[in-house]
């Protein structure tokens, strides 16, 4: 730790208090640390801080702040799990990457043998990399497309999920369909937007660049988005947003213009959280089993820790989704 402080010119306890989430540092601050840390390749010594017996069911999750929908269900589940397979959880929150990368050193410094790793941080190698190099077992949860070679991942295709719901709605008669992606940085966003896209030129629909607009999968985002596709004078019959929160959204601000939702547009979003049914009308919506993938995740790590295996065996499965028909589509009028 002396190495580490000498390196980014700050103090012990600037080290120390960082890596252990205390006090305020600056971002410059954080990430002259976290270069040093990462140039000396320094990493906490689990076992002088792992006690005998409790910490062997030890395991993590990374919790996004402020967090959504799908993230706080995500914990939930991992809270569930934990319960039913008698393992301790251990939630470590981050805003930024920066900080995602300092709570997972917290989670091996506290002696997590195992992290359930969620979007999107699930897609970052580097991320699942640093948590295997440390002795520690990553599971990741959803990467949206294919699973990373070497670490064991649950997940569902997002790509065939979003064709099939575009297909629906091409099914149901709707030929203007217009979607809302999310944040760039997440993986899911590319093979969601992919899924729309091969589902519209596959019913020999262009898919045009007018009725794609860029979201974050925040609320604020859908709200703009539908702001610019209702606004249009050729408005689309059909919106699919690539996320509940922004489904909402678009339901919020078709009310606030007397927009019947599903008469005059039809609004189906991605996930099934909560959200979907808090609203009205209920969103369809495609439900992404995220319940039985986090608890599959933490038994996938339970199993490795109590194997004593040297070299994990990787784990990838792939679970089904399905289409949550409700009241917010119908056919166009």
């Amino acid at each position: 730790m002396k190495d580490v402080a000498d390196r980014a010119g700050v103090s012990q306890m600037t080290v120390s208090s960082i890596l252990n989430g205390q006090g305020s540092y600056r971002d410059a601050t954080k990430r002259a640390v976290m270069a040093a840390i990462e140039e000396l390749g320094y990493t906490p010594n689990l076992a002088a801080k792992r006690l005998a017996s409790a910490a062997d069911n030890r395991i993590g999750v990374l919790l996004l702040t402020p967090a959504t929908p799908y993230m706080l269900a995500v914990v939930t589940a991992a809270v569930e799990a934990s319960g039913n397979l008698a393992a301790q959880l251990q939630i470590e929150r981050w805003t930024s990457l920066t900080d995602a990368f300092l709570a997972v050193r917290k989670l091996l410094a506290a002696g997590t043998r195992g992290v359930i790793v969620p979007p999107p941080l699930s897609a970052s190698t580097q991320l699942l990399d640093m948590i295997a190099a440390s002795g520690a077992i990553p599971v990741s949860i959803a990467p949206g497309g294919a699973p990373p070679a070497a670490h064991s991942c649950v997940w569902i295709d997002d790509e065939a999920a979003t064709a099939e719901m575009t297909s629906w709605l091409v099914g149901m008669g709707h030929r203007r369909i217009a979607f809302i992606t999310g944040d760039p940085e997440h993986a899911s966003t590319g093979f969601r937007l992919e899924g729309y896209r091969r589902a519209m030129e596959a019913a020999g629909i262009d898919p045009s660049d007018q009725l794609v607009v860029q979201g974050d999968y925040k609320w604020k985002s859908g709200l703009e988005a539908a702001e610019m596709l209702l606004g249009q004078a050729d408005r689309p019959t059909a919106i699919f947003a690539g996320n509940d929160d922004m489904a909402a959204a678009v339901l919020s601000f078709a009310h606030g213009k007397g927009i019947s939702v599903p008469d005059e547009l039809s609004v189906v979003g991605f996930d099934d959280t909560v959200l979907a049914t808090a609203v009205w009308p209920k969103i369809t919506t495609v439900k992404q089993p995220v319940e039985q993938m986090v608890q599959l995740g933490a038994e996938i790590l339970l199993k490795e820790l109590q194997s004593g295996r040297k070299s994990p065996k990787i784990v990838h499965r792939q679970l089904d989704f399905t289409i949550m028909a409700r009241e917010s589509a119908a056919p166009p009028r």
